[in-house]
């Protein structure tokens, strides 16, 4: 009996390989079809996700098969909202990226500051209108208090996500 080699496909670490490049294009359409933010930047965020260390822009360049002037976009728009940390390499004087420990605390953050933005506008106007009874003082308490209420659940989440950061150390 011959030894039996099984196809690439059924190879645990291609499968590995394979779910990973998946997950990085799907997050990169996901994020972009939902606008929030382009696709290079989920692409990036992907990669950082599944990766299992540091990775640096060069390496992120080669997995995407994309520019260094890409990649170097999208990462720094990943540094400035706190979904990527730079950290040094061990013996070595370059940097490399991973996902930020506080990635999705940072983002309901950042989204409350917009949600107060919105129900600060609302009140402001509001108060400018000087009609209390006016149908434009109606729809401006009504987006108020949707983002008063929007903010107390996203506060919510950051106490949820605080327990969770403490159960698991």
């Amino acid at each position: 009996m011959q030894n039996e080699q099984r196809p690439a496909a059924e190879d645990p670490a291609n499968r590995s390989h394979e779910a990973r490049a998946e997950f990085v294009e799907a997050l990169g359409f996901l994020v972009e079809s939902i606008r929030w933010m382009p696709r290079m930047n989920g692409r990036v965020l992907g990669c950082l996700l599944v990766a299992d260390g540091p990775l640096t822009q060069a390496e992120l360049r080669d997995q995407l098969d994309a520019s260094l002037g890409a990649v170097s976009t999208a990462t720094r728009a990943l540094l400035e909202k706190r979904f990527a940390l730079r950290v040094g390499l061990s013996g070595s004087r370059q940097t490399g990226l991973v996902i930020h420990p506080d990635a999705w605390r940072n983002m309901e953050e950042d989204g409350i500051a917009g949600v107060q933005e919105y129900s600060t506008l609302a009140l402001t106007t509001l108060e400018a209108l000087g009609d209390e009874e006016s149908p434009a003082a109606t729809h401006l308490r009504q987006m108020n208090d949707y983002f008063v209420e929007v903010e107390r659940r996203m506060r919510a989440i950051l106490v949820w996500f605080d327990e969770q950061k403490q159960t698991t150390r």
